[in-house]
């Protein structure tokens, strides 16, 4: 799923304006009771051409009915396949990046699979071993909601944009500020690599940074590419 965006899902997590935006309540005229709705219709109108996607793809129970979980917010990115939004849980008002993945294209259907159990992996393993600092180097999967023609992946929100763009804005870093990038990047690969996941994508537009602020903490994303590795 690494080639279904034609901006980066790295890119569409970057909301560090649209952090700011929601916050400030700028983004509800955005926000619609049939936004979880319009993804389905989308898919809909374009299923009077193509096949119809499987009901269920994934080998494990989740929420059916987006909306009635999360409202979606301000489009942050898009590709042939599916789009990513801010979203926040109703429950709890926390915001997230929704990445809504089409199941249209049955080719792809083994790599979506793919991506959700590797990301499903990595998160899991990142919460529980607390005390391990790669953990916290990984954008974590909150949950999956898969419908009948999309499966949505909600995502931690990254509001610092990526380094693509840090590299652009300053030019150049401070030797310890660059170390601790590269440190912090060298324990979320080896963090990977002690699950049997390796990442394929390492590219500044998939490096993040948590939060605006310069001594923010970077997270590794998009998995989209990602492939697992067994002993032997």
């Amino acid at each position: 799923m690494g080639n279904c965006f034609t901006v980066p899902s790295s890119r569409s997590l970057s909301a560090s304006s649209h952090c700011s935006s929601w916050r400030s309540n700028s983004l509800y005229s955005d926000l619609s009771c049939d936004s979880g709705a319009a993804i389905s219709r989308s898919a809909t109108k374009s299923s009077s051409v193509a096949p119809l996607p499987p009901r269920r793809i994934l080998p494990f129970s989740t929420p059916r009915d987006l909306d009635s979980h999360y409202q979606l917010g301000q489009e942050l990115g898009k590709g042939q396949f599916g789009l990513i939004r801010v979203c926040r849980c109703r429950a709890s008002g926390t915001l997230y990046a929704c990445k809504s993945i089409s199941k249209l294209r049955t080719q792809d259907l083994p790599d979506i699979l793919r991506e959700v159990l590797v990301m499903q992996r990595l998160s899991l393993a990142s919460q529980a071993v607390t005390n391990l600092n790669a953990s916290s180097s990984i954008v974590r999967l909150h949950q999956v909601v898969e419908d009948d023609s999309h499966v949505h992946l909600i995502m931690e929100l990254c509001c610092g944009g990526e380094l693509f763009h840090r590299i652009v804005k300053k030019k150049c870093f401070q030797e310890r500020e660059a170390a601790l990038i590269i440190k912090s990047l060298m324990e979320s690969i080896q963090f990977c690599h002690s699950m049997g996941v390796i990442h394929r994508d390492i590219k500044p537009e998939n490096i993040l940074f948590l939060e605006e602020s310069e001594s923010s903490c970077i997270k590794l994303a998009d998995f989209g590419l990602a492939s697992e590795i067994f002993p032997g």
